[in-house]
């Protein structure tokens, strides 16, 4: 199998470090659970309030209403907003992140409104009208606040995602008593679950303001419609079975008190599903990928979840009654005591049950998933009719129970391999028992029942969120990968396309891929300095990420990148991404990037350091800050130029970095030849970059613009040189001048176009990513390049794949991308050239198919599987040449 094979091989077989990573199920898991805690410390300040403010009868509604919008939120969180947490981690474009986030904002909209008509039949069987078309709106709002969750998830914010359920919860606690004490009844303490919602959707807004940006079509997009509706299928019948028994004590039960005491006691007991959501969603982004792995983080998660709820269910059944008369008004305590150890049972069951639905959503098995939700709910509602004509409401809460454990069986023999997983909280299970046991024989004396429920229930929570030792299950989930995809060879390089300086044409030990130690898997940390993600990002981040997903296939790929307002660290194709120093702006993110990379090297393990040169000082010097092996890839190499902008000596530091180096990657023969110059004694392989293969398949009918794309930077790209040219020519094109892009000089530019008065004939259209970018490419009369400085010119190769001439300035680099019948090159900062140039070619027809043609026959040398493979040999040689020598 080569690299090719293994590169265009469907993404679940990838190795995404973080199923491994139990450290960051718990980091989330603490983050949302203490949440979680927090937030269920107020809904039990808030209903036990209620049992207070409110009679008998209006608690009763009360509480079957908040049983439908607490499952509307769950519904609603775990549903559309997973699949937008989904696509956000898979998205590789800005373009996608959008398409996630519109399509989650119409499918929410489209269910919120759905399910608030189902509210409203559903809630007319107990309340009246006013207060149903209240929770019909309310659900509404929850629906429209589960995109800003999900946006969250998706960006791995979960600590501000727990914050903002905190907030949530105390806007419902403030507003909801408010309307009570005001003399709104049921109704107003309904209502405040309206005021959290609608603080969720402004933060969300806020959060999220620049992908909330329509995209035509998003309701087309079969890859997010597949998993929406199975996830909404799965999580309907989750809801129905969370919330049918809360209903049916109220409908079906003639004594309000029994109902009202089956409502509390169900406050108490649903403890254990808001924990397993917590949980959910921290796993749910590692049970994506790889069954094995999947399989691992699964068996982590459920036995977290048994050791936080099991002990907690076990000290809620044995309850002494003097505890929860000091709780709950006298006329609940009594009926409360016999209901509690039942209502237990089911609330870790049903907890478990969203569980095992998580893994379901995540492995996209919904088919499976939902016939046997079907058979387990089938089983449940008869368990619960049968108990209520049984027994009354004591009767529907072991029904339920029992229920729930029905559901649990099925899904569990649905679940296939997750099956011996479901016996790992057997041992917590048998323990839990035993203490129940114990603490049934102190109920009659409060004080020693506290002594013994208090320390193991904090003893329970520490052991769940233990971050010591890794479990055996997990090490042979790793063994198991390593075993079954070590023996991925790279593909071999070719041989004689690109040359080696110094005379050699590969590095030491890297003839072929076969002359290696195929099995060894490298840890590489590479230095990255930019996202791809960042706004203004160039082609360098563009190579880094396309090079290092290849790579993370056959090894550990860790990338540091500099700050930026909404970073996170992230895993992403199996590539772990770590944004360094602070998010202070463009400058103060750079300067607090290069500060903090020492720090990082020497904390971050590694068999291979990468160091990309970066704006504006080129190297950090690593060989200063740790002794591995290390390359050196220079996609910029600039600093001269940045030291006479800004007239501080950051060419010094460059100069040391390409002095010290031993071996390094050019993007092209200038750039190499220029690094030879600076150290006779460095090996240097030039390894270009790589269009993607689409580029190759699209088509879109030749438009009338010029199209200009990249960095906003206007001292190296020369937008400043681009204005000037088209505004000479303008009267003589056909069409409109785009730009495409983000960075630094966007206000500059703008104010540059207004000063030429040309707005209707320019446009900036913001950055561009994925199949759009292509689309513009090919569409456009001609790419316009007017750089000053290019390492290689990735715009040109994309825009020659795409069927499209390139007009440039004459530069060192470009020479080698826009060879002679692609396109024109016109000499260097000539505007007046440039000028005539686009006009001659956007009004030969005939001239432009036929670069068109040239340019996708001489763009297919560039390929992003050879520039992986390549650039992953001269990894090997140099780790097998024993590493870099420290001068």
């Amino acid at each position: 199998m080569n690299a090719a094979d293994t590169v265009t091989a469907t993404r679940e077989h990838e190795p995404p470090r973080e199923q491994f990573d139990g450290a960051k199920l718990v980091r989330g898991a603490r983050w949302l659970t203490a949440a979680t805690l927090v937030i269920g410390l107020v809904n039990y300040v808030y209903s036990l309030g209620l049992t207070h403010l409110l009679p008998m009868a209006a608690f009763a509604v009360f509480g079957a209403g908040q049983a439908l919008l607490l499952n509307a939120g769950t519904v609603a969180s775990t549903s559309i907003s997973w699949i937008l947490a989904q696509g956000l981690l898979k998205a590789r474009s800005e373009h996608e992140r959008r398409q996630a986030v519109w399509f989650s904002i119409l499918t929410n909209t489209a269910l919120g409104l759905l399910a608030g008509l189902a509210v409203l039949v559903v809630a007319l069987q107990f309340s009246d009208l006013l207060t149903a078309t209240v929770l019909a709106l309310v659900t509404l709002l929850i629906f429209s606040a589960a995109t800003t969750a999900g946006y969250l998830q998706g960006d791995a914010r979960l600590g501000t995602l727990g914050g903002l359920r905190v907030g949530d919860a105390l806007a419902k606690l403030a507003v909801g008593f408010g309307l009570v004490a005001a003399g709104a009844g049921a109704l107003g303490g309904l209502a405040g679950f309206g005021a959290g919602a609608v603080l969720v959707v402004v933060v969300g807004v806020l959060v999220a303001r620049r992908d909330i940006r329509p995209v035509r079509g998003v309701l087309r997009l079969r890859r997010l419609w597949a998993p929406a509706v199975g996830v909404a299928a799965l999580q309907g019948l989750m809801s129905l079975m969370t919330s049918l028994d809360l209903v049916l004590a109220t409908v079906l039960s003639s004594d309000a008190a029994a109902a009202s005491s089956y409502q509390a006691a169900m406050i108490l007991a649903r403890v254990p599903l808001f924990l397993a959501g917590a949980v959910a969603a921290s796993a749910y982004p590692l049970l994506v990928g790889d069954e094995a792995a999947a399989r691992t983080t699964m068996l982590r998660a459920l036995r977290m979840y048994a050791v936080l709820v099991v002990p907690y269910a076990a000290a809620l059944a044995t309850a002494p009654a003097a505890l929860l008369s000091l709780v709950f008004p006298s006329e609940y305590s009594e009926e409360l005591g016999t209901l509690l150890p039942a209502t237990a049972a089911a609330g870790v069951g049903i907890g478990a049950v969203s569980l095992v639905v998580a893994w379901f959503q995540a492995r996209s098995a919904y088919g499976r998933g939902v016939r046997a939700q079907v058979v387990g709910m089938v089983l449940h509602v008869t368990s619960m009719l049968v108990g209520f004509s049984w027994g009354g409401v004591r009767g529907l809460a072991i029904g339920t129970a029992l229920g729930a454990a029905l559901v649990l069986v099925a899904l569990t023999v649905a679940a296939g391999p997750l099956r011996p997983a479901l016996r790992a909280p057997v041992g917590v299970l048998a323990a839990s028992l035993l203490f129940a046991a114990v603490l049934s024989t102190l109920r009659a004396n409060p004080v020693l029942w506290l002594a013994l429920a208090l320390p193991v229930g904090i003893a329970s929570a520490v052991l769940g969120f233990r971050r010591g030792g890794e479990p055996a299950a997990d090490r042979a989930g790793r063994s198991d990968y390593r075993a079954r995809h070590s023996m991925i060879a790279p593909r071999r390089s070719v041989e004689g396309a690109f040359p080696t300086y110094r005379g050699r044409h590969s590095p030491p030990g890297a003839d072929t891929a076969e002359d290696h130690e195929e099995n060894r898997r490298m840890r590489i940390l590479h230095l990255a300095f930019e996202d791809w993600r960042k706004p203004g990002s160039g082609g360098g981040a563009v190579r880094t990420r396309e090079v290092d997903e290849r790579l993370a296939l056959r090894h550990d790929v860790t990338v540091l990148v500099s700050n930026y307002r909404g970073a996170c660290e992230r895993y992403e194709n199996g590539v772990r991404w770590i944004p360094v120093g602070l998010p202070l702006g463009y400058w103060g993110g750079i300067v607090t990037y290069f500060l903090a990379l020492p720090r990082a090297l020497r904390r971050l393990e590694a068999d291979l350091v990468v160091e990309d040169f970066g704006a504006p000082i080129g190297s950090i010097v690593p060989q200063l800050w740790t002794r591995r092996p290390i390359v050196a890839v220079v996609q910029w190499l600039n600093a001269e130029e940045k030291a006479k902008q800004y007239h501080l000596p950051f060419h010094w530091l460059q100069r040391a970095g390409v002095h010290r180096h031993e071996t390094l990657v050019a993007m092209s023969h200038d750039l190499g030849e220029r690094i030879c110059r600076g150290n006779p004694r460095a090996q240097v392989v030039v390894i270009p970059n790589g269009v993607p293969r689409e580029a190759f398949e699209v088509s879109a009918p030749r438009g009338d613009d010029v199209v200009f794309l990249g960095r906003l930077e206007t001292e190296q790209k020369g937008l400043d040189l681009l204005l000037d040219a088209f505004v000479t020519a303008a009267d003589r094109l056909p069409g409109r001048l785009l730009i495409a892009g983000e960075g630094p000089n966007r206000h500059a530019l703008e104010k540059h176009i207004a000063r030429l008065g040309l707005r209707d004939r320019m446009e900036l259209v913001g950055r561009v990513e994925g199949d759009e970018k292509l689309r513009l490419l090919a569409g456009a009369r001609l790419v316009a390049m007017p750089s000053r400085f290019e390492t290689f010119g990735l715009v040109a190769a994309e825009a020659q794949a795409c069927g499209t001439p390139v007009v440039a300035f004459e530069i060192p680099s470009l020479r080698e991308v826009v060879v002679p019948g692609t396109g024109v090159l016109v000499p260097a900062f000539d505007t007046a050239a440039f000028a005539e140039a686009m006009v001659t070619v956007a009004h030969d027809p005939a001239r432009l198919e036929e670069m068109g043609r040239k340019g996708r026959d001489h763009a297919r040398r560039y390929d992003w599987d050879d520039v992986a493979a390549r650039q992953e040999l001269v990894y090997r040689g140099v780790l097998e040449a024993g590493g870099t020598r420290v001068r």
